[in-house]
């Protein structure tokens, strides 16, 4: 994970150009496939993820009673968390899916720091909670062969982050606090595949986006599972899934990368 103030990947900018021709390619290749029958995707998901997480804050921010040297590393237990799905799937290959998820997460820990007035270090708790709001839009596109074993597609995503992160210290007598709300709309690019063995009722599927020209906030978001059709309506599964933001705001720093389990329970029509 990058300890540097600054957003990470600029490179991901580099995406951008490298998309069109394949994106002329694919909506030529859509023009050309059958229609397909449209169908719509209900989807909820329990996560208990795992969580590798730095919120920094600039030792200055606090108050001056308390002399903190330099930025300050925090880290963060993750809750669990639901998210819920929404994909149709719209003819001729063409699907437009909408996600949502709010993810909460807290940490406490302990620091030696200065005391004005003290030739001394003493003792600091520090208490973090980090809270956000997750939504996603994406339009895209996937290939369906004729048995409708394979399919693989591309899509254009845009991400939504909203929420709050707080910082409190507290030494002795002396308490004071860090807080600052951030919000980011980020555009996206990623790539999908779904699997069907023999065309039955197991599904395997992975999925990967990452930010394009943002200055915003970096997001990388993957994952890969699998799912099983109890019915023509109700299937089953589980996965492993892969989430890291990292954004800079006024005097907080927020690297958070969670990854974990999941299990999902969806409902097709």
């Amino acid at each position: 994970m990058n300890d540097h103030p600054n957003l990470r990947r600029p490179s991901a900018r580099r995406f951008a150009p490298a998309l069109r021709p394949i994106l002329f390619v694919l909506l030529c290749s859509a023009l050309h496939a059958p229609a397909a029958h449209a169908d719509v995707e209900l989807e909820a998901r329990y996560w208990a993820p795992d969580l590798l997480s730095r919120v920094g804050v600039d030792g200055g921010a606090f108050d001056p009673a308390l002399e903190f040297d330099g930025p300050l590393d925090l880290g963060l237990d993750a809750d669990q968390d639901l998210e819920a799905r929404l994909l149709l799937s719209t003819g001729w290959g063409f699907f437009v899916r909408a996600a949502y998820q709010n993810v909460n997460s807290s940490g406490a820990t302990s620091l030696d720091v200065g005391v004005v007035g003290l030739p001394f270090n003493v003792t600091a708790d520090l208490d973090t909670r980090l809270d956000f709001e997750y939504g996603r839009l994406a339009l895209g596109w996937r290939y369906t062969n004729p048995g409708d074993t394979l399919s693989f597609g591309i899509f254009a995503e845009a991400k939504a982050v909203r929420g709050d992160v707080s910082v409190a210290a507290s030494a002795f007598d002396i308490s004071a606090g860090v807080s600052d709300d951030f919000e980011a709309a980020v555009p996206a690019a990623g790539a999908i595949l779904r699997l069907r063995p023999g065309g039955g009722k197991l599904e395997l599927f992975a999925e990967a986006s990452v930010a394009v020209d943002t200055d915003e906030a970096d997001v990388t978001d993957a994952e890969l599972g699998a799912r099983y059709f109890l019915t023509e309506t109700f299937g089953v599964g589980a996965g492993y899934r892969t989430l890291e933001i990292d954004a800079a705001f006024d005097s907080v720093r927020v690297n958070y990368e969670i990854d974990g389990a999941f299990v999902t329970a969806v409902l097709r029509f």
